[in-house]
């Protein structure tokens, strides 16, 4: 991994394959879908984001799906 990846990789949610950048901290590194989501929904929860054409969508956009 060059540098300038290494740099994006620490910038990402630290769920496994989500395609946001991580905005809360509470432990781990995480987007705001993960973040507030349970951890049993992290699978469901990657999979809609990285199915949904929204740029970034929230956890308040992903609420009602959980």
């Amino acid at each position: 991994m060059n540098e300038n990846q290494n740099e994006e990789s620490r910038l990402m949610c630290s769920a496994m394959g989500c395609p946001n950048k991580w905005s809360v901290s509470m432990g781990k590194p995480l987007c705001s879908a993960h973040q507030w989501a349970d951890p049993e929904d992290w699978g469901a929860v990657t999979a809609k984001l990285n199915g949904m054409n929204l740029s970034k969508p929230s956890f308040y956009e992903l609420k009602d799906e959980f």
